[in-house]
């Protein structure tokens, strides 16, 4: 179970109460409704793992495409990943933009629990992870 609040330049603050789930046969399941502010900031009050992020989404040839920048408490990016949502039954992005391609340092694997964001939302578990893929 998630909440969250998304802000766009072109409206207003949104908030959403998300459930997601893995079956047991390994498919995700993903309900998300729209609640109202006095809800998401209730139910903010009371989660034990906060995520401060910024998402930018590709458009055009690449929609689909999300790019997160997870920050920590003093606002500065500690992590930066990139995902691709893809229909049900394909396993990899037919293309990786440019922009995407140029700074990846690692390809993760489809279903690979490592990068959830609740995982990656730990400063100190996403800088080890980002060194184990570095082979620091």
């Amino acid at each position: 179970m998630r909440v969250r609040s998304l802000s766009d330049s072109r409206c207003p603050d949104q908030f959403y109460f998300t459930l997601k789930v893995t079956t047991h046969n390994g498919r995700v399941v993903e309900i998300e409704n729209p609640i109202d502010q006095r809800d998401f900031l209730d139910l903010w009050d009371i989660c034990l793992n906060k995520l401060e992020k910024t998402r930018y989404k590709l458009n055009g040839k690449y929609k689909g495409w999300d790019i997160d920048f997870f920050r920590d408490h003093d606002n500065q990016t500690y992590f930066v990943m990139a995902e691709c949502e893809m229909p049900e039954g394909q396993a990899a992005p037919v293309e990786i933009p440019a922009q995407i391609k140029d700074a990846l340092l690692y390809e993760v694997p489809l279903n690979d629990c490592r990068f959830s964001s609740k995982l990656i939302s730990d400063v100190r578990y996403a800088k080890r992870l980002l060194s184990e893929i570095k082979g620091d």
